[in-house]
C-alpha cells in the first residue's frame, strides 16, 4: 500500500523480525506483520516491522488504505477466521486496531477491502453465505446516523463467480473496481480484472 503522495509504503511479509518471531505450525512459516518504509533520495529506506498496537503475535496484514494515507485497514485471524479491522494515525503513530463491525465481520472470512475516495462506501472481500460463491465482493455503505457501516450487498454475478475474488481496489472515480479473480476468463490462478459502474450496473469484469 502506498500513499497517495508516493512517500510511504506499508507491506504484508514474513520475516524473522516479525512481532514475537513466532512460527506458524500449520505452514511452518513465521505470521505476518506489516512492515512500512520511505521514499529515500537513493530508493526506499530499510523496511521495519510497525510496532504495537497494529502488529501483535498472530497475523497481521495491511490490506486496505484510505487516500488521506492515515486510515488502515488490517486483516487479523484472531478467532481463527479472518477479520477486517480499522487503525488510524495520529503523527507517527497508529491506532489500536478496531473491528470494522458485525455488518462487515462476520463467522466466516473477510479477507481485503479499499474505501472509496468519499470514504462513504466500503469494498470487501468475504466468503459468506448469500454469495455467488467461494470468496466474494461486497459493498457496505456509512450510515451516518449510527456511525457504523450498513448491511452489505454482494455486487452480483458480473464481478462474482463460483471462484474465489479478492484483492479488491476502487478507484477514485467510484465507479471503476479492479480486483483479482480465479473465475471468469482468467488465464489460471488469479487474473487481474476491470469492471465499471453504469447506471448501477457493474459491467462483465474484463481481464486486464
Amino acid at each position: 500500500l502506498i500513499t497517495a503522495d508516493g512517500e510511504q509504503m506499508m507491506f504484508t511479509s514474513r520475516r524473522s523480525n516479525s512481532t514475537g518471531g513466532k512460527i506458524n505450525k500449520a505452514t511452518n512459516e513465521y505470521f505476518e506483520d506489516i512492515y512500512a518504509c520511505r521514499k529515500m533520495e537513493n530508493g526506499w529506506s530499510e523496511p521495519l516491522p510497525l510496532p504495537a498496537p497494529v502488529n501483535s503475535v498472530i497475523n497481521d496484514a495491511s490490506v486496505g488504505l484510505f487516500n488521506d494515507g492515515r486510515t488502515m485497514i488490517i486483516y487479523r485471524d484472531v478467532q481463527g477466521t479472518g477479520d477486517l479491522y480499522e487503525s488510524r494515525r495520529e503523527g507517527d503513530s497508529w491506532s489500536e486496531p478496531v473491528p470494522m463491525g458485525e455488518n462487515i465481520n462476520s463467522p466466516d472470512n473477510e479477507t481485503s477491502a479499499w474505501f472509496s475516495f468519499d470514504r462513504k462506501q466500503l469494498f470487501f472481500v468475504s466468503d459468506r453465505e448469500g454469495g455467488v460463491g467461494g470468496q466474494d465482493i461486497w459493498m457496505s455503505q456509512w450510515d451516518e446516523s449510527t456511525s457504523s457501516w450498513g448491511p452489505a450487498s454482494n455486487l452480483g454475478p458480473t464481478v462474482n463467480t463460483f471462484e474465489d475474488e479478492d484483492g479488491v481496489f476502487i478507484h477514485p472515480d467510484g465507479r471503476t473496481l479492479y480486483f483479482s479473480s480465479k473465475g471468469h476468463d482468467c488465464m489460471g490462478g488469479y487474473d487481474v480484472f476491470k469492471s465499471v459502474l453504469t447506471d448501477g450496473k457493474w459491467s462483465k469484469a474484463q481481464n486486464l
